[in-house]
């Protein structure tokens, strides 16, 4: 007759429903690590650490146009297909915007924008240009804003580069006679937005 053994049965122990919760909170906390710095390294380039501006290359660009110089003219098509020039508008205050549909200042600002735009504001007309895209995605970026401005589509950036710019959203303010009046880059707001508008006047 064999002796009964002496080895003790195997015991899996379980780990505590606290230890399993704490070994979650640490994969979900390296998660959002490992995603939050790679938002860090694609984020868009910013001026001066603020994200009210993004900047933009354009190779070959002009400079940039200053206060008190004669607007360069233009001739373009919006996305109702109509077409506008600088020359056109002679006569009345121009505001021309330059940005992006995936610019997220530029989508902060449209709203004060589109308000300046529908009380008509010292009777300015704005003129809103998008760079590197086609009417499609303005227009889906517009309707979705609720924006009633004109809306001119820059697929090429040729009218980005034939006025200097190297970071949306970017502004000009051009009085009646067309000479520039004031330039703001970044975002601007109402207040900043009616004393602007009332050096045109």
């Amino acid at each position: 007759m064999s002796a009964p053994s002496t080895e003790r049965p195997s015991v899996v122990e379980e780990r505590p429903a606290g230890s399993r919760l704490r070994t979650l909170l640490a994969i979900a906390a390296v998660t959002a690590l490992v995603v939050g710095g790679g938002w860090w390294l694609s984020r868009p380039t910013t001026y001066g650490g603020s994200d009210a501006v993004t900047s933009v290359r354009i190779d070959g660009a002009a400079s940039t146009p200053v206060v008190g110089a004669v607007a360069t003219d233009f001739t373009a098509t919006t996305t109702a297909g109509e077409a506008i020039s600088l020359a056109q508008l002679r006569g009345r205050p121009v505001w021309l915007t330059f940005g992006a549909t995936w610019c997220a200042p530029c989508r902060v600002e449209a709203p004060d924008i589109q308000a300046a735009h529908a009380a008509q504001t010292h009777g300015v007309q704005v003129v809103a240009v998008y760079l590197g895209e086609d009417a499609a995605a303005v227009d889906q970026f517009a309707d979705a804003l609720g924006l009633t401005y004109a809306h001119v589509p820059d697929p090429d950036r040729a009218l980005a580069s034939a006025w200097g710019v190297n970071g949306i959203p970017v502004h000009y303010f051009i009085d009646s006679a067309g000479t520039i009046r004031a330039t703001r880059v970044g975002i601007v707001g109402p207040d900043q937005i009616q004393d602007t508008l009332a050096t045109l006047d």
